[in-house]
């Protein structure tokens, strides 16, 4: 797969901050959260701005399929769903997910041809393989002051 721009999103922390989670709604079966509404803002704004792509390193790709995330995010009025997920496998049978998560995004940018991404979280994937890593805190997610400002400058690099 050839993609220009990426952005490999979380949701919890990114999108659903800490307040999110005491509003749940029945969706696929199961009690789900919607998002902030304010992170769903400024991720459209780096999406319309940047024209990247969405790719879901988040554990939600785990509980939902395509279609399904199709639907969540459009519940959540978000302008772009994720065109793909980063796999599942472990990384040498570790128990941090953070670790697994960078192993993830690696294998994925192996795989394709990317010219430009960045992954936001809240775990800190910060790593030499996940250098293009912007970390943000769950209870402002990407509303946060910056946020925005340091996902573009990744997306929009020569």
């Amino acid at each position: 797969m050839e993609i220009e721009k990426v952005i490999f999103l979380d949701i919890d922390g990114p999108l659903a901050t800490d307040e999110c989670l005491l509003k749940t709604e029945m969706m696929f079966g199961v009690r789900l959260y919607k998002w902030n509404e304010n992170c769903c803002r400024v991720l459209n704004e780096i999406i319309n701005e940047t024209g990247a792509e969405i790719v879901l390193s988040s554990d939600w790709r785990k509980y939902f399929t395509m279609d399904e995330l199709d639907s969540i995010f459009k519940l959540n009025n978000i302008v772009k769903s994720p065109i793909a997920v980063t796999d599942q496998m472990k990384y040498k049978f570790s128990s941090r997910g953070d670790e697994d998560r960078i192993y993830q995004i690696d294998r994925f940018l192996r795989n394709n041809s990317i010219k430009n991404w960045v992954s936001v979280d809240d775990l800190d994937l910060k790593s030499d393989i996940v250098s293009n890593f912007v970390h943000v805190e769950t209870g402002f997610g990407l509303s946060a002051d910056g946020i925005k400002e340091k996902l573009i400058l990744f997306l929009n690099q020569n």
